[in-house]
């Protein structure tokens, strides 16, 4: 190459730099759904932009929101093969519905899928409310009378890695495994209920040979035919439960763990039918800092009685009364900064002056000790 060849190539790569450092990012976008109707024409003009049609149009930078509030009734599932934002208007102003007919929601492996304040129901298969075989990140959602009548996970199938914070996953149902969510991904849920689930195993939850982190959750009132009312946590997988309250479920125990390599931490595991707890021999308990209603959880567990431990029910999640044995008797060295419902941990629940976090998903507040509620 000759150097005034050289100098055109030169000059060509610095004309080439200059033009690129010229381009601007493409700028985010809102794109509004204003209308129920599940559409499919690839408008999204004024009065004529359905979900589908924003999901097909979004670009990753893209936020959905909704002008809309109803129910969207889904004539097939909607797939997710890029990235996608979706921002409800509330779980109880918009409900995506597969109406008993389709699958609500599929990520696939390609999909990377944040989505928050939305009721998802009525999905059918595996995975009825959400198939995941990508990312998705859900936070202030209700997943809710989803169904899979011949497999694993009514509502959720997660194959993928998945995050749900602030969740309710409540009256779901699968004929195999997992009635609320069938887990062999990366799941974490944070500040979430499990509620009246149901599988022949892991009523609540299954985690079959993946890695589940759950942190400030309640389990209530799931069931199972065979194992793990609550959550069953079969061979190969790995369960870290910190600050949670397995309560009154029903079938093969509250917490069930026959071959999981399992961390439990500031957690309650109370009245649950056909015992508290069933672990093998994989079992790791790193705290003695939980509570049971009866011999099968230990070691690492202190038997307590009922009016020792004084649980109530008056919504998610199940509240300490006054006088509990949960109360400032955690090891704040595992304890999250928040409970379910946002108050700051440490409390000083005893009054003693010395804040110490509670066990189980609640961190009780008594007047005069209050610490304020984190902001959400």
């Amino acid at each position: 190459m000759n150097n005034q060849s050289l100098k055109m190539l030169v000059s060509l790569v610095c004309v080439m730099i200059l033009s690129l450092s010229t381009l601007s990012p493409a700028s985010a976008a809102t794109i509004t759904v204003d209308t129920l109707v599940d559409e499919n024409d690839g408008s999204c003009s004024d009065g004529d932009c359905s979900l589908r049609d924003a999901i097909q149009l979004a670009t990753p930078v893209d936020t959905i929101n909704f002008s809309v509030k109803g129910t969207i009734l889904l004539n097939s599932q909607l797939s997710i093969n890029k990235r996608i934002s979706i921002s409800g208007p509330g779980w109880n102003q918009l409900t995506i519905s597969g109406h008993q007919f389709t699958r609500v929601i599929n990520v696939t492996a390609l999909g990377y899928l944040t989505i928050s304040s939305v009721m998802i129901t009525g999905g059918k298969e595996s995975g009825g409310g959400i198939y995941n075989a990508g990312i998705v990140e859900g936070t202030g959602l209700v997943i809710v009378y989803n169904q899979n009548l011949t497999g694993h996970g009514g509502g959720i199938n997660n194959q993928g890695v998945m995050t749900l914070i602030s969740t309710a996953i409540s009256d779901n149902s699968a004929y195999n495994d997992g009635g609320g969510i069938y887990n062999q991904g990366t799941l974490d849920v944070q500040r979430s209920t499990f509620y009246s689930n149901d599988a022949r195993y892991g009523g609540g939850l299954k985690n079959e040979g993946g890695t589940v982190t759950l942190t400030n959750c309640t389990f209530y009132e799931n069931s199972a035919a065979s194992r793990g009312g609550g959550l069953d946590s079969g061979a190969g997988s790995t369960l870290t439960v910190i600050n949670s309250t397995f309560y009154n479920n029903k079938g093969g125990g509250g917490l069930g763990n026959p071959d999981s390599i399992t961390t439990v931490i500031n957690t309650i595991v109370a009245f649950n039918t056909g015992g508290d707890c069933k672990f093998g021999d994989e079992f790791t308990e790193v705290s003695n800092h939980n509570l049971s209603t009866d011999t099968s959880c230990a070691p690492g567990f202190e038997q307590v009685t009922a009016e020792a431990l004084r649980l109530t029910w008056g919504g998610f999640p199940v509240s300490l009364g006054l006088g509990s044995v949960a109360i400032d008797t955690g090891n704040n060295a595992g304890c999250p900064l928040i409970d379910q419902m946002g108050t700051i941990r440490p409390q000083d629940g005893n009054l003693d002056s010395v804040a110490t976090c509670d066990i189980g998903s609640d961190e009780l507040i008594v007047f005069g000790s209050y610490i304020p509620q984190a902001r959400k």
